[in-house]
């Protein structure tokens, strides 16, 4: 065999091709067995199509639609604290961080501490807070909350979750497209993110039972604030 090797290219059908190089022939299967392995697929029920000198694997719908989170075809959360898109501007908070979850910068909060931080699988965590709000955003005492964040191994949010106990919180939303939403009477407060759709979800819940739901992006842009008039 030559000290030159032909190049091969690996192109993996998904949502787009990926190509991966590698040296000859004989080594070719079991690089793609190990790649398939990788991203869900098997080598058994892959599609080879070898023409020149490309070796094209197209897996399944199935197989593509099966990847967790950090395979092919799904998307990952990139907005954490730090993001300048969930700091409160002007008393108007990002649905996704309200009090209790707006970081350091947070006005309304008076104090607040740790209360258990639980490792998840796949290097996640799970932090768990309790503190108190500054007196003249509660309706009625006591002026306390409690919260719930999950986040990755690199800080983005994944999922969180804020209560406020009494009457509930008095605040303001950015509603998206430059409009802002008041709300009396507060109670919950939580969002998780849709890898599918690659948004933000925030339900919103007051005391008396209303229910509302904002859409942001993945880099935390408010899209829309509405209430959910079935109680859904």
């Amino acid at each position: 065999m030559n000290d030159k090797f032909d190049s091969y290219m690996l192109s993996i059908k998904s949502s787009s091709d990926a190509m991966l190089p590698y040296q000859d022939k004989d080594s070719s299967n079991a690089l793609i067995e190990d790649v398939l392995r990788t991203s869900g697929g098997s080598f058994a029920g892959a599609q080879r199509e070898q023409s020149g000198d490309r070796i094209q694997i197209a897996q399944s719908e199935t197989a593509a639609r099966d990847c967790g989170p950090s395979k092919l075809g799904d998307r990952n959360p990139q907005l954490n604290y730090s993001s300048d898109a969930l700091r409160p501007r002007f008393g108007t908070y990002n649905p996704i961080a309200p009090p209790g979850l707006a970081g350091s910068d947070d006005p309304l909060v008076s104090s607040i501490e740790e209360t258990n931080l639980i490792g998840q699988a796949g290097g996640s965590t799970t932090a768990s807070y309790k503190g108190t709000l500054a007196d003249n955003t509660i309706w009625d005492s006591p002026s306390e909350f409690k919260a719930d964040t999950t986040y990755g191994a690199q800080g983005e949010i994944i999922s969180q979750s804020v209560h406020y106990f009494g009457d509930g919180v008095e605040l303001t939303f950015d509603g998206g497209r430059g409009t802002r939403r008041s709300l009396d009477h507060v109670m919950d407060v939580s969002t998780t993110f849709n890898a599918s759709s690659d948004l933000y979800e925030t339900q919103i819940r007051t005391v008396d039972g209303r229910r509302f739901k904002a859409i942001a992006n993945s880099a935390g842009k408010v899209q829309s604030l509405i209430e959910n008039k079935g109680g859904n």
